[in-house]
């Protein structure tokens, strides 16, 4: 009896952690970094061409690198929660 109880309380413990992580990631913070990150991933090479020079691309390339990234870890923790 007494393990049912302590792993009904191991589940309750992982629960509130999920419940905890998707209020995280569907608030308002992580939707708004993700969507400018969309809009960048989506918009951002053609700025590049339009508005900078050869020597910003380096960074261009950085930030979209990193929102890959971004998109991946979003993937993955909604994935697990």
């Amino acid at each position: 009896m007494k393990k049912k109880v302590h792993n009904k309380k191991i589940d309750d413990d992982e629960v509130s952690v999920r419940q905890k992580v998707r209020l995280i990631m569907d608030g308002k913070f992580v939707t708004t970094i993700m969507t400018l990150l969309t809009l960048f991933a989506l918009f951002g090479d053609n700025f590049r061409l339009w508005f900078f020079t050869l020597p910003a691309d380096p960074y261009f390339y950085g930030i979209l690198t990193w929102a890959f990234f971004m998109f991946l870890m979003e993937l993955l923790i909604n994935s697990c929660v």
